[in-house]
């Protein structure tokens, strides 16, 4: 099976190096519109353009970025990057916690701060086998499906023909809201009928977010636990045991070694790849 990528698909001997979990462009759903914004599109796209050249000269071959639908994601601009560079990039699909990437529209129009959590998502799907009597992971399992099989959203509500190659779903720190819930089992239900992985965020909760991935059906082989160098919650044991089972363990965070709760020397990842290897986990 081949991976898609924003040029097209390509065969998994081909990929090359890959960069697993970038951010090509990062920002909350609505940065656009605050009015201390000043983004110059030009020098953005020359800037990750320069980044992405090094990349490659240094030999990699693949990019994964992983904004999912809300984080800055802009498919077009991507796919130049891409043409430009010659660095094939597999954008994703999927929400990550709720505070920083669901939308208020997809909380569903029954939705109050001050009502009942089961009220969240009662939506009707048209055309599809779902009906809105109660709730429902399956409205956010057709957004991230279609972007998978028909083609991503893009700025100016347009749908493109580019598929997303992966999907991309996590949570808060301390916790897995009902409404961030919905969105990991729904990432789960779509990459396992469009047959592509998810990779999660949120270390702090990786137990709970491949319990729940699985509880779908989603197979161990397409679920990568990201963050797992989060120097918070660092566990080689929870490690192995996520790699025993079939799933992979990413050590996502490298460079990041000061200025973040999250920080911690990329000499003290190198040896948690070492274990994983010594392990019998390459």
């Amino acid at each position: 099976m081949k991976v898609e990528t924003l040029t097209g698909p390509v065969a998994p001997q081909d990929l090359g190096i890959v960069a697993m979990r970038e951010h090509l462009l990062l920002g909350r759903h609505g940065w656009h519109w605050a009015p201390e914004v000043r983004f110059d599109r030009a020098a953005a796209f020359e800037s990750v353009l320069a980044r992405l050249e090094a990349f490659k000269k240094r030999g990699g071959g693949t990019l994964v970025d992983a904004s999912g639908i809300t984080l800055g994601r802009n498919v077009p601009f991507y796919r130049r990057l891409s043409e430009l560079s010659g660095v094939h990039i597999v954008a994703s699909t999927g929400f990550g916690e709720q505070s920083s990437s669901i939308p208020g529209h997809f909380l569903g129009r029954a939705y109050r701060v001050s009502t009942d959590a089961r009220q969240h998502w009662v939506r009707e799907i048209p055309g599809h086998f779902y009906s809105s009597h109660g709730e429902s992971k399956e409205y956010l399992m057709f957004l991230f499906y279609n972007e998978l099989t028909e083609g991503m959203a893009a700025p100016c509500m347009i749908r493109t023909g580019i598929k997303a190659g992966i999907v991309q779903t996590g949570s808060a720190w301390d916790g897995v809201s009902r409404l961030e819930e919905f969105s990991i089992r729904a990432a789960a239900m779509a990459a396992r009928h469009a047959g592509v992985s998810v990779i999660t965020t949120s270390a702090g909760q990786a137990r709970r977010h491949f319990e729940l991935l699985s509880a779908e059906g989603l197979e161990a082989q397409r679920i990568v636990i990201g963050h797992c160098d989060d120097a918070r919650a660092v566990d080689l044991d929870r490690d192995r045991s996520f790699a025993e089972k079939g799933a992979y363990v990413a050590y996502d965070h490298v460079g990041w070694e000061k200025d973040a709760p999250h920080a911690m020397a990329d000499d003290e990842r190198v040896a948690l790849v070492k274990a994983m290897v010594q392990a019998g986990y390459a």
